[in-house]
């Protein structure tokens, strides 16, 4: 049995084996307004936290956070995590009521508010900062403020960084430099590619609007109707339309999973196949951010027979053309751009070859920009045909609830809706974001494609080259 000593030091430890009552107890979503924080394990003598966000987009399931140590007061625990996803950061302070059973009674959490990412680890100045920082790449007459813009950023927080638009399949800007490590001894290369963290569901998304696309993918059949395992504990009725909208209540399994599986497909799907949900499936919607990937990718590889990363490959990127890749072998990991922002785990082969589906993506932001760029056109680039217009309009309408009165905030059919979360972009934008700074997205209206991408954890420049890019299109 858990004692209370044993649970403080669970939320900054990570225990590897709390008893099943207290998995039990912590996994319970307790109020739709409370956050809930989760420890999984750690990584690197960090601990992993769950983070269950009432209507917040922050949740993500493999948050890290940085804790306070906690303090034992008769049967309360409290915790204090800082942790930042994908473009804000935020506090929650969490008490915890421990009955002399050892088992959680209640768990208590004050949110702060969110705030623009606080970085904590940053590229150390070297001598080459004395001179100038390599830029490299081209824009097209009427997008210099855009190479300005880019320039600008190498003056206050990137370290390396690339960017790319194309309006109506016209490349207008593409543009690369900075370093391409914390040491600034290696250049930013146009191949470079970097982690993009959850701008990778952008990609797993258009592998299921393919599927939709050729009639093979109903979104509005049960899972369970492609990966029949998935029906267990009462999951019969969840749709694919309420996986690829958030609504599915698993944003984490309730099976264990060892901290040393968690990229590991198998481990992860069947898991997710044997979770009960952690509410009321259709009945809210919250961010998915460490099981989108398996779910949708799973449901993918359930109906066409390749792994996700291998759909992408062959169905998207390689038509196009497009530098981005849901998982990869050694041979590319010396066009690796090193990530930092205390974030060491992504710079290693086990992150490359991941392949979840969420996060571990990477790309340039050509390669981001390409694939966008046919969204934001109707599906074509170049007399590729991605996906068709009619499938591209359904996949990027608001949606409802599936059981309850209420829309789905911020997302479709697993693209952000991106005028939503900004309202400075004009409506109809989407593409996804990714913890950070990276970004891809598609405006329709515009017929622009855009992908920014970089290695500073904290990164302002997308918001400062979408200012100089819509500029640039207004004259």
């Amino acid at each position: 049995m858990t004692n209370r000593t044993e649970i403080a030091e669970l939320w900054t430890t990570g225990l590897s084996a709390p008893d099943e009552g207290h998995v039990a107890a912590v996994s319970a979503v307790l109020d739709p307004e409370v956050v809930t924080l989760t420890p999984l394990g750690t990584t690197e003598g960090r601990p992993e936290v769950l983070a269950v966000f009432g209507k917040s987009i922050l949740a993500n399931a493999f948050a890290t956070g940085t804790w306070s140590e906690p303090t034992l007061a008769g049967e309360v625990v409290t915790a204090t995590c800082i942790f930042t996803d994908v473009d804000v950061t935020t506090d929650a302070t969490v008490r915890v009521t421990v009955g002399e059973d050892g088992l959680i009674k209640r768990v208590e959490t004050t949110v702060g508010d969110a705030s623009p990412p606080a970085v904590t680890t940053r590229a150390p100045k070297g001598p080459s900062d004395a001179g100038p920082v390599p830029v490299y790449g081209t824009v097209e007459p009427g997008f210099e403020s855009v190479r300005e813009a880019f320039e600008a950023g190498f003056q206050e927080d990137e370290l390396g960084a690339a960017v790319s638009a194309y309006v109506d399949g016209r490349k207008v800007v593409d543009l690369w430099g900075g370093w391409a490590n914390a040491a600034r001894d290696r250049e930013w290369e146009r191949d470079t590619v970097v982690t993009t963290y959850s701008a990778t569901k952008g990609a797993t998304a258009t592998c299921a609007h393919r599927l939709v696309d050729r009639g093979l993918l109903d979104v509005d059949a049960p899972v369970a109707k492609y990966w029949p395992e998935f029906a267990q504990e009462g999951k019969d009725g969840i749709t694919v339309r309420m996986v690829l909208t958030h609504q599915a209540g698993l944003i984490f399994p309730t099976k264990r999973v060892p901290a040393d599986k968690r990229l590991d497909w198998e481990t992860m799907t069947t898991a997710l196949a044997g979770s009960a949900p952690n509410w009321a499936p259709g009945t809210r919607s919250e961010y998915h951010g460490g099981t989108f990937g398996f779910l949708v990718g799973e449901i993918v590889r359930r109906i066409d027979g390749r792994p996700l990363d291998v759909f992408f490959r062959e169905e998207v990127a390689e038509p196009l053309g497009a530098d981005f890749m849901i998982a990869f072998g050694s041979e590319h990991d010396h066009r690796c751009a090193e990530v930092v922002g205390d974030i060491d785990r992504v710079n290693t082969r086990e992150w490359r070859a991941g392949g979840d589906g969420a996060a571990t993506g990477h790309g340039s932001a050509d390669g981001l920009a390409r694939l966008y760029a046919a969204l934001a056109r109707g599906g074509e680039l170049d007399g590729v045909k991605l996906l068709n217009p009619e499938t591209i309009r359904a996949a990027v309408a608001e949606q409802p609830l599936a059981n309850a009165d209420g829309t789905v905030p911020n997302f479709a059919l697993g693209y952000q809706l991106l005028w939503t979360l900004h309202p400075g972009l004009p409506r109809g934008t989407f593409g996804h974001t990714g913890m950070g700074g990276s970004i891809g997205l598609a405006d329709p209206h515009g017929k622009l494609g855009f992908g920014f991408v970089m290695n500073q954890i904290g990164s302002n420049g997308a918001a400062r080259l979408l200012t100089a890019t819509y500029r640039s299109l207004a004259g």
